[in-house]
């Protein structure tokens, strides 16, 4: 990432609250930046699970992917199993990424505005 790209999401990430500056030690998450990052690794890793948005991605491509799924669902068919061994289906699977999504926006509502219409999908 080019460093004037660098200085603005850092940038952007401190007025969201999601970094701050440590002296002598540079950023760090705070707890909000922290459960983001959450998010995005359980949101990486179910897209991991279902090859998408293809079995070989990286890791932003498959977040936007999921991200895109969230914001307008299309019905998905293959079945897998969880960590506890029990089927899940991949829809269920997305429901339950949704879920992390929908409670870190409620434990962080002053990111929450206009994200709303696209949860509610």
């Amino acid at each position: 990432m080019p460093v004037p790209q660098l200085r603005q999401a850092v940038e952007q990430a401190r007025a969201l609250g999601l970094v701050r500056h440590r002296p002598g030690a540079g950023l760090s998450l705070t707890p909000s930046g922290s459960g983001l990052a959450d998010v995005y690794d359980a949101l990486a890793r179910f897209a991991r699970r279902h090859s998408l948005p293809a079995p070989v991605c990286d890791f932003t491509s498959r977040v936007q992917h999921i991200l895109s799924l969230l914001a307008a669902p299309i019905a998905l068919a293959s079945q897998d199993a969880n960590e506890g061994g029990a089927p899940l289906t991949a829809a269920e699977d997305l429901d339950e990424a949704r879920g992390l999504l929908h409670q870190w926006l409620h434990e962080n509502p002053q990111l929450t505005q206009g994200a709303e219409p696209v949860l509610a999908a």
